[in-house]
């Protein structure tokens, strides 16, 4: 794990100690397999390498098509020997056929097909061999520069990729023996050899800095993550923040909507336990009131790198800490009087239990607003449960006052 992924990792987990690296031999042929990266941080791009390797195995589909049809014009035309035309056209109908292949998964899974990066492969080896073959008085090109091109295509593993090579190197190195004379077949093996370590070595460490890129990639976007969670999300509370919080609620006012449960809830001598017993108990107030809404709102599995999206739908409630010990509570799933009274109970119930000393329990006051859907200005929803929280204080605290707007 090198410095930059210890930071982030640091970050993410709140943790000042990294996981230690395994150094077991198994660990280390993984690491080498999948060009230097560990089975835990390969899991975190393998996705986006393998959409990235379809890619290319499309591209290089369509390339080595239009290649075969300009050879097999370039043969009708007596330009290349006419009996090569046979060999074109055959190459060109296996390229058709794998492009229908990924046509056909692209429509049906939309993902990555291990079968179509072997298919490229095999079919630009099985295209050097060929043209081996059908050159037997000089010493074979094609096979190396395509050696070099497959090095190219795509990360599965390196041993994958040398298990590939060494098959089409023996058969380019068997069928050179049988169909050519001594002299042009040592040329072969001595060229065939040669290229086929220099692409190896190319491979891996092409696809290792080709890896080391969406490695970048993937923890920039888990920066940008953590940094847009910290931006909506009060770290005490879990709540959303003051900012976050009403720029959702707004948009959800302003749109189409059913009715909705409008909570204003306020810690009842939240002064007086920061001042008799410490900040430290005020914070884990908040904190435990927060876990406990979030817990009876069913909160907790809230994808917060996409909250916008998620609060906005009119099954999934939430709520927000506006500062201090004001939170705000959306109900949208359910509005009935009913449902909101129960909500209200069992929320008092949870709050009971948290114990700021041992004879001092958490209590609050809270007024609440159902605001039916004829109403689009989140502001005088708001004004109306603050009069219904003053209401609920004036009469004893540790309770709460239902309003309809």
């Amino acid at each position: 794990m090198n410095i930059e992924d210890t930071d982030l990792y640091c970050r993410m987990n709140g943790d000042s100690h990294p996981p230690s690296e395994d150094k077991s031999i198994k660990s280390l042929i993984y690491k080498f397999n999948h060009y230097g990266y560990s089975r835990e941080d390969y899991a975190k791009i393998k996705h986006s390498v393998y959409q990235s390797d379809y890619n290319n195995t499309k591209a290089f589909t369509v390339i080595f098509m239009l290649f075969m049809l300009f050879f097999a014009a370039l043969s009708i035309f007596h330009i290349v020997p006419g009996n090569y035309l046979f060999k074109y056209l055959s190459f060109f109908s296996l390229a058709c056929i794998l492009k229908l292949g990924t046509f056909i998964w692209d429509h049906k899974h939309g993902t990555y097909s291990l079968l179509a990066t072997r298919g490229v492969f095999i079919l630009l080896i099985g295209f050097g061999i060929a043209e081996s073959v059908y050159d037997v008085n000089v010493v074979a090109t094609a096979i190396l520069p395509i050696f070099i091109i497959t090095s190219t295509v795509c990360a599965n593993t390196i041993f994958e990729y040398i298990s590939i090579v060494t098959i089409g190197l023996m058969i380019f190195i068997c069928s050179s023996s049988i169909c050519k004379s001594p002299g042009i077949t040592h040329g072969d093996i001595i060229n065939g050899v040669t290229f086929y370590l220099v692409s190896i070595v190319m491979h891996y460490y092409y696809q290792k800095a080709r890896l080391e890129r969406f490695h970048t990639f993937h923890k920039l976007n888990m920066i940008k993550k953590e940094l847009s969670i910290n931006a909506a999300f009060d770290k005490l509370s879990g709540a959303l923040n003051r900012g976050a919080f009403t720029d959702i609620t707004n948009k959800i006012f302003e749109m189409p909507h059913e009715d909705i449960a409008v909570c204003l809830l306020d810690v009842d001598d939240f002064k007086h336990i920061n001042d008799n017993y410490g900040h430290e108990k005020g914070d884990y107030a908040i904190e435990a009131l927060g876990k406990a809404v979030s817990s009876i709102l069913n909160c907790s599995k809230s994808p917060k790198d996409d909250a916008l999206n998620y609060f906005l739908k009119p099954e999934n409630n939430y709520f927000g800490r506006l500062g201090g010990d004001e939170f705000f509570i959306i109900i949208k799933d359910d509005t009935s009087e009913k449902r909101i009274t129960e909500f209200a109970e069992k929320l008092k119930q949870e709050v009971h239990h948290i114990f700021i000393d041992s004879d001092f329990s958490l209590s609050f006051s809270m007024g609440i607003v159902i605001a039916h859907k004829d109403v689009h200005d989140f502001q005088t929803v708001y004004a109306l449960a603050d009069k219904a929280l003053y209401e609920s204080k004036n009469n004893g605290k540790n309770c709460y006052t239902i309003l309809h707007s």
